[in-house]
């Protein structure tokens, strides 16, 4: 599970979490969401800073039940628009780790 911030306010959704809306202000609520999300956009690195391997891919993916983070994709880059499952590594960091979870998209 990915936990979120959920602002009862404005009704934005954050991660990673925060004790207080970036937007308003308000006091924020915790929640647990699936780790299941579509990637919006993608990009590879072929110059990453020091420490990561080239070519380091990245993905902005939208949480299903709402709420947008930026994982790391260690196979092909995958296309705007695909489903897939996201996991912690071995340092914590969240990884993109299956697509095309969806039937008929």
């Amino acid at each position: 599970m990915i936990e979120v911030s959920l602002c009862p306010s404005c009704s934005g959704t954050f991660v990673p979490t925060r004790p207080v809306c970036p937007r308003c202000g308000v006091p924020t609520r915790r929640e647990e969401r699936p780790p299941t999300g579509r990637i919006l956009c993608a990009t590879e690195l072929f110059s990453p800073a020091e420490g990561w391997s080239s070519p380091h891919r990245l993905a902005l993916v939208e949480l299903e039940e709402g709420g947008r983070l930026l994982v790391r994709v260690p196979g092909p880059p995958p296309q705007s628009g695909e489903r897939g499952i996201l996991s912690r590594d071995e340092q914590g960091r969240w990884v993109w780790i299956a697509s095309d979870l969806s039937e008929g998209t």
